[in-house]
């Protein structure tokens, strides 16, 4: 009876150490597969090490408890690691170990995540050396080797096209890859927040020089797009498309002037707050602040819509151009929606007496400004994603949403946080000025 009582009341212990001992076993496996395969040229455990992933994952959700936090990031996790798993048994020849062996490799960091609670109590030098370990593995396995040879792989895109151009197997393979992609560049952000957190104070990562930075971040973006767009055989867009490159010129443009605008004004206001110890701006404070601020969100509309428009080029006419007709008419309309909801809640909130910091919290408020921000950026993105052949350039646009939905949740660089947005953002305007490069030369040549 007592130990029927033990059991009882340890359960939730009991499970987590079950779960440790699981999830250790699979990651020392994976140590051996790996050994095997890449020292020895030896692929025979590679194909057990798969199912027994697999069957970790399964029965480790069982096991998952309700109170734990992290419950849905494991759900996700799981489902997302065998799909991407199943994908590669179901329909990957039985000859290609590599790309398997790679997948498997995430799991290295597992070891010391493990040790990691179970070391607590050890010296503090040991803890250390493990914490070390522990993020070397990550960042090797879960977020350079996984872009490097999954997420931006060309080779592989190739191998598994014939599987992905069906919608099940397009689903099944890149719902899976983007889903553990996903899941760790987040935990990968939080593990740079609580490092960032240690020198987050440092005075030239200030609020202030933030903000003076941001002023001029944009123009980093507008100047590589004209010179990518001005050295792609201008005379033959001049007589074809009447230079339809300047569209996406203007609006990056007008982009640059009210980024500016807006965030100098920010810096003059948390200059004058320095001497009253806040470092935080309520852009519902005044009409001034107010309209400047929604300015630059209706020009970060216009940006992105003309990049579209760049894209989808309603000056070439072919047996496609209802379809680009629907697409941009399509977007146009997003966008207008969007920006009237968007004006609507900042005014409700203004009339409602409510604030809304430069440094504010993750709340209703922020999850609605994202949303009515970012939905017509996904819809313009995906838009020009479709209509774009290279993968490289596909994945690119893919990675920087990520990364954007990722660090605007997460702030792993808290006062510098915007700064890495706007960073992420360049990013993001290098693939979409080669996207439109590539999608008018195409036009070009037909």
């Amino acid at each position: 009876m007592s130990f029927v009582n033990f059991i009882l009341n340890n359960s939730q212990q009991i499970t987590d150490e079950l779960r440790n001992i699981m999830s250790i076993g699979i990651s020392l496996y994976t140590y051996y597969t790996a050994y095997h395969y890449f020292v020895n040229n030896d692929p025979q455990y590679i194909l057990t090490n798969l199912y027994a992933i697999i069957g970790h994952c399964i029965s480790d959700s069982f096991l998952i408890n309700e109170t734990n936090r992290n419950r849905l990031e494991l759900y996700i996790h799981h489902l997302s690691a065998v799909g991407l798993i199943t994908f590669q048994l179901y329909y990957e020849p039985p000859t290609n170990h590599f790309y398997p062996c790679i997948s498997t490799c995430v799991e290295l960091s597992t070891f010391f995540l493990v040790l990691k609670d179970w070391l607590k109590n050890w010296p503090k030098w040991i803890v250390q050396v493990n914490n070390v370990l522990f993020l070397f593995t990550f960042f090797y396995t879960r977020v350079y080797l996984f872009s490097v040879y999954f997420f931006f792989d060309r080779r592989l895109a190739i191998i598994v096209s014939p599987n992905t151009n069906n919608f099940i197997g397009f689903l099944w393979y890149y719902g899976s890859l983007i889903g553990l992609y996903s899941l760790n560049i987040y935990w990968g952000m939080i593990i740079c927040k609580i490092f960032f957190k240690t020198i987050k104070n440092v005075k030239i990562l200030n609020i202030i020089n933030c903000e003076t930075a941001l002023e001029y971040t944009y123009l980093s973006s507008l100047i590589y797009s004209f010179y990518a767009y001005s050295i792609n055989e201008p005379y033959d867009y001049l007589s074809k498309f009447g230079y339809v490159f300047l569209f996406d010129i203007f609006g990056q443009s007008v982009l640059v002037f009210s980024s500016y605008y807006y965030h100098k004004e920010l810096k003059k206001r948390l200059i004058q707050n320095t001497h009253m110890q806040s470092t935080s701006v309520d852009v519902l404070e005044d009409n001034k602040i107010l309209w400047i601020y929604l300015n630059d969100i209706i020009c970060i509309h216009i940006r992105t819509f003309l990049c579209a428009f760049t894209n989808l080029n309603l000056f070439y006419n072919d047996n496609t151009i209802i379809i680009r007709q629907f697409l941009i008419g399509s977007s146009l309309f997003i966008h207008l929606i969007t920006i009237y909801h968007y004006i609507k809640f900042i005014v409700d909130l203004k009339l409602k007496n409510e604030t809304f910091a430069l440094d504010e919290p993750i709340t209703y408020k922020t999850y609605i400004i994202n949303v009515l921000i970012g939905l017509p950026i996904l819809v313009d993105n995906l838009l020009i994603i479709y209509k774009t052949d290279d993968y490289i350039i596909r994945i690119g646009l893919v990675f920087t949403f990520i990364m954007l939905c990722v660090v605007s949740y997460v702030r792993p660089f808290y006062q510098a946080n915007h700064l890495l947005i706007h960073i992420l953002l360049f990013v993001q305007t290098f693939y979409l000025t080669n996207a439109n490069v590539l999608k008018n030369n195409n036009l070009l040549i037909q």
